[in-house]
C-alpha cells in the first residue's frame, strides 16, 4: 500500500487497483480524495470521488454536480427526480442543493474492517454507475418536459417506454 495520511486512501486505492484502476489522489488538507473517472452512458463526463478523513475507515463517496445550475422553475420537478430515485434504490442517495445542483452520495460505516475497504468500494463505485446508467435520462424528462414522473412510470420513461424490469436497481440486487 502506497504511503497516504489516511489508512482508508491507500486502502480505496489498494481495491481499485486490484482491478486494474489507478484512481487520481489529492490531499485537501483535511481530507484527502481519490478520484476514479464514472463513464454515464448518454450522461456528463465526471468522477466518483472517495473523501477519506481521520484514522479510522472514515469515507464517504460523492458524485459532485452530476447536475448543474437548472434554472428555479424546474427545481421542483429536479427534487421530484431525487426524492423518486431515493425511494428506488437504496443507499445511494441523490440531493438537490438548493441551488439547481444534483449530488449523489454514499456514506460507508465507519467500523468497516479493512480487508473490505477496497472491495467494498469498488462494488459500490459499480452499483453507482449501474443506477446512474439506468436512471440518468430521469434528469432530462424532469428539466426538459412537463411528463409526470411517478413510482408506478419511472422505469417506462427511462427505458423509452418498455416497461421492462432488467434488475439493475440496487434494490434488486441485494
Amino acid at each position: 500500500m502506497a504511503e497516504y495520511r489516511f489508512k482508508a486512501t491507500g486502502l480505496i486505492v489498494d481495491g481499485f487497483k486490484k482491478h486494474g484502476v489507478t484512481p487520481d489522489v489529492h490531499d485537501g488538507g483535511v481530507m484527502e480524495a481519490v478520484e476514479i473517472y464514472l463513464p454515464i452512458a448518454n450522461g456528463p463526463r465526471t468522477k466518483a470521488i472517495y473523501l477519506t478523513e481521520g484514522d479510522d475507515n472514515d469515507f464517504s463517496m460523492y458524485v459532485f454536480h452530476l447536475i448543474e445550475n437548472v434554472p428555479g422553475k424546474k427545481r421542483d420537478r429536479l427534487v421530484h427526480a431525487c426524492n423518486l430515485l431515493n425511494g428506488k434504490n437504496r443507499y445511494v442517495k441523490f440531493c438537490e442543493d438548493g441551488e439547481g445542483n444534483v449530488d449523489v452520495r454514499f456514506d460507508f460505516p465507519t467500523r468497516m474492517p479493512d480487508e473490505a475497504v477496497g472491495e467494498v468500494a469498488v462494488e459500490i463505485f459499480g452499483r453507482t454507475l449501474s443506477i446512474l446508467n439506468r436512471y440518468f435520462p430521469l434528469f432530462t424528462i424532469a428539466i426538459y418536459t412537463d411528463v409526470e414522473m411517478s413510482h408506478e412510470n419511472l422505469d417506462s420513461l427511462v427505458n423509452g417506454g418498455d416497461e421492462k424490469e432488467d434488475g439493475n436497481d440496487d434494490k434488486d440486487d441485494d
